[in-house]
């Protein structure tokens, strides 16, 4: 799955998840939405389930009832976190990271070299 593209596993809860980068295609329509719909409270239906279909596609679970082996996690999805929210919007986190960490690290980092700069803060 991963044809040279980053990967990154996290164990949350009783599961590892290892997500796979996507390409820059994909991952540069998904950053505009993701920009496009700010903050996660405020994401639509609509964009919970577009972000929730495009990284689940490019993970793998595996631990707890699955053991060792490595399932697809849109395989298995909706029972997968039926009931574990949290643990669902963690794996969401981290798909996120793995796609666009170092994006929002070097725009953060960007904003305060601006900040700094700035004649309000001379």
């Amino acid at each position: 799955m991963s044809d040279g593209f980053k990967q990154e596993s996290e164990r949350i809860g009783l599961h590892t998840y290892k997500v796979t980068q996507h390409d820059a295609l994909q991952g540069s329509r998904a950053l505009a939405r993701l920009i496009k719909a700010g903050d996660v409270p405020q994401w639509s239906e609509a964009d919970l389930d577009y972000f929730r279909e495009l990284f689940a596609d490019y993970t793998l679970v595996s631990g707890g009832q699955y053991g060792a082996g490595e399932v697809p996690l849109s395989k298995v999805f909706a029972m997968h976190f039926a009931g574990e929210y949290y643990e669902m919007m963690k794996w969401l986190a981290l798909a996120i990271k793995v796609n666009f960490g170092r994006f929002f690290e070097m725009a953060a980092a960007e904003a305060a070299v601006k900040k700094a700069a700035s004649p309000a803060n001379a």
